[in-house]
């Protein structure tokens, strides 16, 4: 098994400018090799005053096995380790193919394949060495001596070393630009994804809101105007006052919720949820029980002595979540178990937890367990619950004790 990092060996378009000035480089360096090698051969020949007709014939050989070489350069990719073989044998006899021998070397050592780096290595320095003694010892024997087998042997040993390290080098590059490019990629997709991730926690916590905000007031103005419509013993002043209510929720409600979605609309909601508007907290507790109460149920709410005391130190984020929690546990005891009385209860430790028990208490079991199953049938209050305790990292429970059913729930106390 190879123990370099491999790349696809599928061909894949190219850029035109690669293959033709790699081309024009196989040709100048083996233009330049054929010139000075040939000619300094030309040149013995002269001096010795041998007859250079063999080295004639061998040097248009050259030429024309040289510009072969160079013309398989831009088919590489296609067969690179056939290529650059064929490209090898070659230059074992020509000059003019050097160029193009480096070019395909050097591409094929990219690729990072200790297979075929080993079978280009054995088939080049064996033939390379064959081709360079019989040249030696025909063609070239009246200015030259033979060739030592072993001294060729090395000098191709570290040329092919020499082109195979950079090749190395140069597919390793590669790997780690397209690695590196892969990562940005990666990391603009995760930043999209979070960004989107981000958006959609912010929608949700916008409808959560709106959920919480107006199922209140909208309980308050169904249950008013339904008493309007059936109930005709109601006097002049009765009707009169409890149109007033409903026409007071009504305009709260849209208060409200002009307030929630103008942070539609602000550059700041994406970046600041705590700019969600109104911003109620356990400062106006009263407030709600006094509407719940005004509303028939009979609320009773006790506070821990040990936390009254400081219940205003608890940061307005955590006391506007506390305030929802108790507002939607209370719109949905007055939605479904109108007239029932309600406990609500906040303890826990100051400065650790903020403790919150809900109960609704009903008279018959029977009637317990169809409203459990009535609240997790309609509506998103209970769940808008649970999800928004475990945002502000705490817990919601909620379910039938007995002959109640209780919302618990605790949130982290932070100042």
């Amino acid at each position: 098994m190879s123990s370099y990092a491999t790349t696809s060996a599928s061909p894949r378009p190219r850029p035109l400018w690669g293959a033709v000035w790699r081309t024009g480089l196989s040709l100048v360096v083996g233009g330049l090799a054929f010139t000075v090698l040939r000619g300094w051969e030309l040149i013995l020949f002269d001096e010795a005053g041998a007859s250079g007709a063999w080295l004639g014939a061998l040097m248009l050989l050259d030429v024309l096995l040289g510009l072969a070489a160079t013309a398989l350069v831009p088919f590489r990719h296609h067969a690179p380790l056939a290529i650059t073989l064929m490209v090898g044998i070659i230059g074992s006899i020509s000059y003019f193919a050097l160029g193009a021998v480096i070019v395909t070397i050097i591409s094929l050592a990219t690729r990072r394949r200790a297979r075929e780096l080993a079978v280009l290595a054995v088939v080049i320095l064996v033939v390379t060495v064959l081709a360079e003694a019989w040249i030696s010892s025909t063609i070239l024997a009246p200015i030259a001596e033979p060739a030592v087998w072993w001294q060729v042997t090395l000098v191709m040993a570290v040329a092919l070393a020499v082109l195979i390290v950079t090749g190395l080098y140069i597919g390793g590059r590669r790997e780690l630009i397209k690695a590196l490019v892969q990562r940005s990629e990666l990391l603009e997709e995760e930043q999209a994804l979070r960004l989107e991730q981000a958006r959609s926690a912010e929608r949700s916590a916008i409808a959560r809101e709106m959920h919480d905000v107006l199922a209140h007031r909208l309980s308050l103005v169904a249950m008013h105007s339904g008493g309007l419509a059936w109930r005709e013993d109601l006097s002049r002043e009765q009707s009169a006052a409890t149109a007033a209510v409903v026409q007071e929720n009504a305009r709260l409600a849209l208060a409200e919720l002009r307030g929630v979605l103008g942070v539609l609309r602000a550059p700041s909601a994406e970046t600041n949820p705590d700019a969600l508007t109104p911003q109620p907290s356990l400062g106006v507790l009263d407030e709600l029980l006094a509407e719940s109460t005004q509303a028939g149920l009979a609320v009773h709410c006790e506070i821990a002595p040990d936390i009254a005391p400081v219940l205003s130190t608890l940061s307005s984020v955590q006391s506007r979540h506390a305030y929802r929690i108790v507002q939607e546990a209370l719109t949905n005891a007055r939605r479904h178990a109108p007239g029932s009385r309600v406990e609500v209860t906040l303890g826990g430790t100051p400065g650790t937890r903020l403790e919150l028990k809900v109960r609704n208490r009903l008279s018959q079991p029977r009637e317990s367990e169809a409203l459990n199953g009535a609240r997790h049938r309609v509506g998103m209050g209970l769940t808008g619950m649970t999800e928004r305790a475990r945002l502000a990292g705490g817990e919601l429970v909620h379910g039938v004790v007995g002959s109640d059913f209780v919302v618990e729930a605790w949130l982290p106390w932070t100042n």
